[in-house]
């Protein structure tokens, strides 16, 4: 990330400077370290700034002086500030200012400093900062800037009226950003109770700019004036146009949630709760829905049977399962007779599942086996008791009941074919190598053309290869690249050939199809682990705990030849030409320079939308969204262009479509758990694809995808005071919580990534399973053996993600 005050001259006019305070303090004997600064100096203007930072830190450590210091704290700051750290870079620059008050300091350190306070959000420090640099210097052209920063500073602080008073000082001199300005003002004066005041401005820029980016946030928020102002009918006008235009569910049932409010306010009580269960019926999922709930219970509204069902997945949406549970054993304490109670069973047993108490969920689905035995909810009972069993490793009994279930219910064809499946995999776990195969040449049979029939088939591989029948195997693996079409499953097939071929002493068909597999498949997992064995890549040896950083000279010869690359089938756009006529660019790059990222994506997001398929546009773009952090919509720029080329896709594009993403964060993180950060990268690309507001439907939400149980048990062990589970959507929490845990499953797993990756997808104690059964300790058969074929893909997808990184930024 570029720093905002660091201009060439600048450096050129300090050295300068410093020389002469070399020579004039060199009369006194002093030794000073001119070569050693020299190399320093080179290192940061060629770009390289993880190493110019250990260099320059090598001089402080060992030279007592005082303008040495200078220098090396301002370079060091300066490094951080294109690293885009700038937590470092204001503490670099703040012991500079605190601690040599004696020298003459230009106004851009000062400057510098105020700026790198704001954009590491230290906005009690940053308001001091910004405030000395308006005072002292009102006439300098970045003083505009400083008081639109201040007046945000101070509204972050809750100092409203301070705040509104430097918008309005800053307002003349930043004409692009009127909008954002008044919009601003806005806020200050919602927070204070001004909603007159408040509406005002809303709705002048409502009218005034029809085509701000802020049009929708400001009818959310006219909407809440509206409302704060008991102006409901107006209110109601501004939340069903926003409802109407909404598409995201959880934002459409908060919206549902502030209309049932007004109705509740305007005595309308029978309106606001049929809204209220509409919530609960259309958006089960959404913490509004739970809201909505609450608000029916202390409205007295009688429920339903129906209605207490609903009201028990909501909670155990939100992953209060025991209340979930008192919920339905009270609807079965006072409707003994009722005609769903096998569902009410079958719902508490799964919940069971969800707590890891498969022994009560047992329970619970025989009893609904034997108060219900002919209940269309019985054969999936029956298969959870199954699936219980193997949960707890009662691979006799769970064997037992799989057959059983074969024999009952063979119209169920899913269903059967999961228990042929599963029968096999425990015979494998017993090493009855021969009926796992005999079964998977069943479920074979009824699936030739199948999903069922390339897992089969892929099973009766793995059993030939251990049980040392390697001609079957290679057999096997050649019937899975006749009979199923896809890059995977030949890149498979053919690299568990050259497995085969290993096994039996014939190292040269091996590698033909070791090679093969690169050839005819590089980008997948198995060319990479054909390399390894092929002895190409040691993927350990470039395992490090620092992230890895492009010099600036490397950047642009990257850069240079992507233009050329776009160039031979896009036609230039000229991104300045784009700039004269489109004022969201405009806004967005000044957006950026103030250091509101947020703002300045929504801008150009507006720009993308405009580009249509110019790749030099969307490229620009992608290498914008990637400066501000919104690594998730760089990423599908760039999945775009990559998509267009089809091939020979630059190293540049690839760099956006699999970024270091948050790197001060991840860096931060990483060091503290010993985890490699390119590690971390690549679990983000799959867990979320960098979107920090990615939620799965497990729940599961925030760059990392934590689910709320699993991040309650982490704030209990880490002892953190305040937390609410929306906190998760903040990309340092998740990647906090998230590391945590896999470093927790490293270290459980002997640093094994790929066993800490099948824990951190699969759960800890089915990965702990997995790796007692593979008793021949090669790693390729544990990723195999995975049980779940999720937890199975996601670990080969994780670890080749791991090594594209390793490639594009360490080899």
């Amino acid at each position: 990330m570029r720093p905002p005050f660091v201009p060439i001259l600048l450096i050129l006019i300090t050295v300068i400077h410093l020389e002469s305070i070399f020579v004039s303090e060199s009369v006194s004997g002093d030794y000073f370290p001119e070569d050693e600064l020299a190399l320093a100096d080179q290192l940061y203007l060629e770009g390289r700034y993880s190493e110019a930072i250990e260099q320059y830190n090598y001089i402080l450590q060992r030279i007592d002086n005082a303008a040495v210091a200078v220098w090396g704290l301002s370079q060091i700051a300066g490094c951080y500030e294109y690293l885009g750290d700038y937590d470092q870079a204001s503490d670099k620059l703040n012991t500079l200012v605190t601690s040599y008050q004696n020298f003459v300091l230009s106004q851009n350190v000062h400057f510098r400093l105020a700026n790198a306070l704001f954009r590491a959000k230290k906005y009690g420090h940053a308001v001091d900062k910004l405030q000395y640099v308006i005072t002292q210097f009102p006439e300098d052209p970045r003083t505009p800037v400083s008081l639109f920063q201040l007046g945000y500073a101070c509204q972050q602080l809750k100092l409203y009226e301070r705040a509104v008073t430097y918008y309005r000082r800053a307002q003349p001199h930043l004409p692009l950003l009127v909008d954002y300005i008044e919009f601003f003002i806005a806020q200050c004066q919602i927070a204070r109770g001004e909603y007159e005041h408040a509406e005002t401005h809303l709705k002048h820029i409502d009218e005034m700019y029809p085509e701000s980016v802020l049009n929708w946030q400001v009818r959310e928020q006219l909407a809440e004036c509206y409302y704060q102002m008991e102006a409901y009918d107006p209110a109601l006008t501004q939340y069903r146009r926003l409802l109407n235009a909404e598409k995201d569910k959880y934002r459409k049932a908060e919206y549902h949630y502030r209309i049932s409010e007004i109705y509740e306010q305007q005595g309308n009580t029978s309106r606001a709760i049929k809204n209220y269960q509409l919530i609960a019926k259309r958006y089960p999922q959404t913490t509004a829905a739970y809201r909505a709930t609450q608000r029916l219970q202390k409205l007295n509204v009688t429920e339903t049977y129906t209605d207490q069902l609903l009201r028990a997945e909501i909670i155990s949406n939100q992953g209060f399962w025991k209340q979930a549970i008192a919920i339905y054993e009270h609807l079965l304490a006072e409707n003994p007779h009722h005609p769903e109670n096998d569902k009410i069973y079958y719902q508490i047993g799964r919940t069971y599942e969800r707590m890891d108490l498969e022994a009560s969920a047992i329970t619970v689905y025989r009893e609904l086996i034997r108060q219900h035995p002919r209940s269309k909810w019985r054969p999936y009972a029956e298969k959870r008791i199954c699936e219980c069993y193997r949960k707890m490793g009662e691979d006799d009994l769970a064997l037992e009941h799989y057959q059983h279930f074969i024999k009952n219910h063979p119209g169920h064809w899913r269903n059967v074919n999961d228990a042929y499946y599963e029968i096999g995999r425990i015979y494998e776990r017993q090493h009855q190598l021969k009926p796992a195969i005999r079964t998977y040449e069943t479920l074979y049979k009824r699936n030739p053309g199948r999903k069922y029939g390339s897992l089969a088939l892929w099973r009766m591989v793995m059993g030939y290869y251990k049980l040392g029948d390697y001609a079957n195997s290679i057999q096997a693996c050649q019937r899975m690249i006749r009979n199923y079409r896809g890059e995977n499953y030949a890149a498979q097939a053919t690299y568990w050939i050259g497995k085969n071929y290993q096994k039996m002493g014939n190292q040269f068909a091996a590698s033909e199809a070791f090679q093969k597999v690169i050839e005819d498949y590089p980008d997948t997992y198995y060319a990479r682990r054909a390399q390894a064995q092929l002895g190409q890549v040691d993927w350990n040896q470039f395992v490090d705990m620092e992230i890895p950083y492009l010099d600036e000279q490397a950047k642009t010869a990257e850069d240079s030849t992507t233009q050329e690359r776009l160039s031979l089938i896009s036609p230039v756009l000229r991104i300045d030409e784009i700039r004269a006529s489109n004022v969201h660019l405009q806004k967005g790059e000044l957006l950026l320079d103030l250091g509101l990222y947020e703002e300045a994506y929504t801008e150009f997001q507006t720009v993308e939308d405009e580009s249509g398929n110019n790749l030099h546009f969307l490229y620009a773009l992608a290498k914008a969204y990637d400066e501000i952090q919104f690594h998730d919509h760089a990423r599908r720029c760039a999945e775009d262009i990559a998509r267009q080329l089809k091939r020979d896709i630059p190293r540049g594009i690839e760099r956006l479509r699999l970024p270091i993403c948050y790197a001060p964060i991840v860096q931060r993180e990483a060091r503290l758990r010993k985890v490699d950060p390119l590690l971390i990268c690549a679990l983000i690309r799959q867990e979320s694809a960098y979107n920090p507001r990615a939620t799965s439907p497990a729940n599961a939400r925030g760059l990392m995808q934590i689910i709320p149980p699993t991040a309650r048990q982490i704030v209990r062990e880490l002892d953190i005071p305040q937390f609410e589970i929306e906190d998760l959507y903040l990309p340092e929490n998740s990647i906090h919580f998230g590391t945590y845990y896999f470093s927790q499953q490293l270290h459980r797993f002997d640093n094994q990534p790929e066993v800490a990756l099948a824990a951190y997808n699969g759960g800890p104690g089915n990965a702990a399973h997995w790796l007692s059964s593979n008793t021949s300790g090669d790693i390729d058969e544990f990723v195999e053996d995975i049980k779940f074929s999720e937890t199975r893909n996601y670990v080969k997808i994780v670890m080749n993600n791991y090594w594209k990184y390793i490639e594009l930024y360490r080899m």
